[in-house]
């Protein structure tokens, strides 16, 4: 980035974990940034949408919805090193995981969703329950 002295050392680790790297790995935290600064701009309801919290209460995970003339979303997001679940039948019908921080999406079983630690989840929801 310079040819000035740098004021501070390079990590060690850089050989691995760098930009180079992370553009060739799909599963890389600077490719599932891309994908979501992606679906953001091609979504109406995730930029303007209306906002209900879901879980409100809840200490470690925040989930909630974003919705706006038929396009839902539930973005549910796991801020503890526990796994959580979240029981999204209370709340959304119809809910498919479009997009996980993770290499593999969230397995939903019974309106059930088990979000391992630090996951972020971009849901899908085709109807709404009332």
């Amino acid at each position: 980035f310079t040819q000035g002295e740098p004021w501070i050392d390079v990590n060690p680790n850089h050989t691995g974990i760098n930009v180079e790297n992370s553009l060739h790995d799909k599963d890389s935290i600077l490719n599932f940034y891309k994908q979501m600064i992606q679906k953001r701009r091609s979504s109406q309801a995730l930029v303007y949408g209306s906002y209900e919290d879901l879980l409100p209460d809840h200490n470690a995970l925040y989930v909630y919805r974003r919705q706006l003339e038929g396009e839902a979303y539930v973005i549910a997001l796991n801020f503890s090193s526990e796994a959580q679940t979240v029981e999204l039948n209370q709340h959304v019908l119809n809910t498919t995981p479009a997009l996980s921080n993770y290499p593999v999406q969230p397995n939903l079983e019974s309106g059930k969703c088990m979000l391992r630690p630090w996951e972020a989840c971009l849901f899908t929801q085709e109807s709404i329950q009332s």
